[in-house]
């Protein structure tokens, strides 16, 4: 009996030891961090309050502290470094190998917390984007910015394992997928599926970025894509940039292309930018089934999708 105290004892002592252990650790963890915060706010403090940016040689100049609006950020990082100076030692200013023109949107984005795309072509938006991206603020976009308009569902996340690579902006109209490099070879793991909140008769999506999409519309009750393809009517669009010759079941989709959809007469319908571009007919659903949009893609594609109505 004394034995097995003593052997359970030391089990206990070990564990005790083990969480002691930790703590420390934890503990050392904390004050590293704490150290390292307080290294990048002193760097950051060292700069003056103006920042000059030279963006792909156009001038901008801005306050630190709208360059500082997203935590995490590329200008984070930089503002930083110790190794970050002044390319022009004349003008003082940074050198940005971006896109110059559409620059003003991002610092307007830094200042307000609203990305806008009007009035800006698809090479445009192409050249913003890629901006946004180097400068890591895609995530902040989708956190922070709301839409205008009078839709009546929005994107709504049914497959809980996609949390991962699936962001919806603050109020859920824009959808963004990141890729994702494969770690399965099933077919749930190739593939994402995103589908509305609520049944509609007819929706339009902008595509602000993407290879291959599927889109149409399934029964409420499906909650993975698998189900979604097997009952849903849909068609499947390539990007118009991927050099392929696509097969009679795809379409070309360009950057900025708005897609609709609309279900009546026993048919869905699609366009591309108004113009007719297909029709699925729907005889083996129920007329009383209620429809809700959705959307499907490869996990190893990047997709951006707006909702117009």
């Amino acid at each position: 009996m004394s034995s097995t105290f003593a052997i359970d004892m030391n089990a206990v002592k070990a564990h005790i030891d083990a969480v002691q252990s930790k703590v420390e650790e934890w503990n050392t963890q904390q004050v590293q961090h704490a150290a390292f915060q307080a290294h990048i706010q002193h760097k950051q403090a060292m700069h003056p309050s103006t920042i000059a940016l030279d963006v792909g040689g156009m001038m901008y100049k801005t306050s630190k502290a709208t360059l500082l609006a997203v935590q995490d950020s590329y200008f984070h990082a930089l503002l930083a470094s110790e190794h970050w100076t002044p390319d022009d030692a004349s003008r003082g200013a940074y050198f940005l190998d971006l896109h110059g023109p559409t620059f003003a949107r991002v610092l307007d984005f830094l200042r307000t917390g609203h990305l806008s795309v009007d009035g800006l072509n698809r090479w445009e938006v192409r050249q913003l984007h890629a901006s946004l991206e180097y400068l890591q603020l895609v995530d902040a976009t989708l956190a922070t910015t709301t839409t205008t308009g009078g839709s009546t569902w929005t994107w709504d996340v049914v497959e809980p394992c996609q949390s991962s690579t699936v962001h919806l902006s603050r109020d859920r109209k824009v959808l963004h997928i990141a890729a994702k490099p494969s770690v399965s070879s099933t077919r749930t793991d190739r593939s994402w599926f995103v589908r509305g909140s609520a049944p509609v008769i007819s929706f339009r999506v902008q595509v602000l970025g993407m290879t291959t999409l599927t889109v149409g519309f399934c029964p409420v009750t499906c909650t993975t894509g698998i189900e979604a393809i097997k009952v849903g009517r849909f068609l499947t669009f390539t990007s118009s940039v991927v050099p392929q010759r696509l097969p009679s079941s795809q379409h070309k989709c360009n950057l900025c292309d708005v897609i609709g959809v609309h279900w009546g007469d026993d048919k869905v319908t699609f366009e591309r930018n108004d113009s007719p571009v297909g029709t699925a007919f729907v005889s083996i659903l129920s007329t009383t089934d209620h429809l809700v949009p959705f959307v499907s893609s490869s996990r190893f594609d990047t997709t951006t999708l707006y909702i117009i109505d």
